[in-house]
């Protein structure tokens, strides 16, 4: 998978993974109305399944999902590096590893930006906040991890933590059990392969800056690139999270399906429609005045044009799968470029849909 120098002292490695599946429906059905606008095709779909999904959730145990599953908090997904270095796979094995901790060691995950191990000590130090009201005020509001609204959750939890762990367990049984049918599955299994493909295709090309441009992150010049590793999502649709854990020299990200075919730039099949609806949108004639006979990298670009960077990015790769710009990498980062001749190719294969020519696999044949 590697495919430059610099990444011969990185690991990369991309799962579809069970638990992970859970812990983003979660974080789905708590923060829809956040997410969809960044859904894109996946969008109805994503829709349904929330929407069928809040019904069928017991009241009691839909309360706390936003209690773990803030949109500014996190507390639930905090068990996402435990389950990448632990081995957890499955919602079995998530079951199992759970039912092993003491309602402290979970706290201690909840509220620890960093991977903790368990101890005698933490779990002390967690039940002596359960039985110290202005003890657990003190920790709470001195955890800078929190927000405002985490805060109170926190205090929730951190009081009757025995019955935090029963909540937390028993949301992700039923979704597990309840929500993960068949069907579903299926469209997980589907998403998971549609994400392998493209991750493969363009990380094999471009390396390091499809990579960073994908994770939303800063990479460092430095010859110890982290460990990364990357979960698929179609519950996330077109958002990322990422997590870095120094102590580990490790990036843990979950990537939606949506973010990852917005940002591929391998190459499609000429298609009329794509290239129409690549050049409607906004700031695009822009980008191709911008870059005509000219060789440019994304700061570069970012410094003539004034657009946004992830709006930039997802820009350039639908110019870039409709061929109306070619892309490549130079050290550690992307350049893009366009000239008469690729836009007037496009323009062709535009008419010839006009003029309804006879093609292969033409629709109006």
């Amino acid at each position: 998978m590697r495919s430059s120098e610099r990444l011969s002292m990185t690991d990369v490695k991309v799962f579809n993974n069970e638990a992970v599946s859970v812990l983003t429906a979660l974080f789905r059905l708590n923060n829809h109305e956040r997410m969809i606008d960044r859904d894109a095709i996946a969008a109805d779909s994503l829709a349904r399944w929330v929407v069928k999904s809040r019904v069928a959730i017991p009241v009691e145990l839909f309360e706390m999902i936003e209690v773990f599953f803030s949109w500014d908090s996190f507390l639930g997904l905090r068990t996402l590096p435990y389950v990448c270095f632990e081995g957890i796979d499955s919602c079995e094995a998530f079951m199992e590893w759970l039912e092993d901790l003491s309602p402290q060691s979970l706290m201690a995950k909840f509220f620890s930006p960093q991977y903790c191990e368990d101890g005698e000590a933490r779990d002390h130090a967690f039940r002596r906040l359960e039985l110290d009201e202005r003890e657990a005020l003190k920790y709470v509001f001195s955890n800078l991890e929190l927000s405002n609204s985490g805060r109170y959750s926190a205090i929730e939890i951190l009081r009757d933590q025995s019955r935090a762990k029963e909540s937390f367990t028993g949301l992700l049984h039923f979704v597990c059990r309840k929500l993960f049918d068949d069907e579903l599955r299926e469209i997980l299994r589907q998403s998971s392969r549609t994400f392998r493909e493209l991750f493969d295709g363009n990380f094999s090309l471009y390396g390091l800056p499809f990579l960073r441009e994908l994770l939303d992150i800063e990479t460092t010049k430095e010859s110890d690139e982290p460990d990364f590793y990357i979960f698929s999502s179609w519950f996330l649709g077109g958002s990322v999270i990422t997590a870095s854990l120094p102590e580990r020299n490790s990036v843990i990200s979950i990537v939606g399906e949506e973010m990852i075919k917005k940002r591929n730039v391998l190459l499609a099949v000429p298609n009329a429609l794509e290239i129409a609806r690549t050049l409607s949108m906004d700031g695009s004639m822009k980008l191709l005045r911008v870059l005509m006979n000219r060789r440019m990298n994304i700061e570069s670009i970012i410094e003539e044009t004034g657009l946004h960077r992830h709006g930039l990015i997802e820009k350039l790769a639908a110019l870039s799968r409709q061929r109306l710009v070619v892309t490549g990498v130079s050290g550690d980062e992307f350049w893009f470029e366009t000239g008469e001749q690729l836009i007037d190719k496009a323009l062709l294969t535009m008419r010839d849909i006009m003029v309804e020519k006879r093609v292969v696999g033409h629709p109006l044949k």
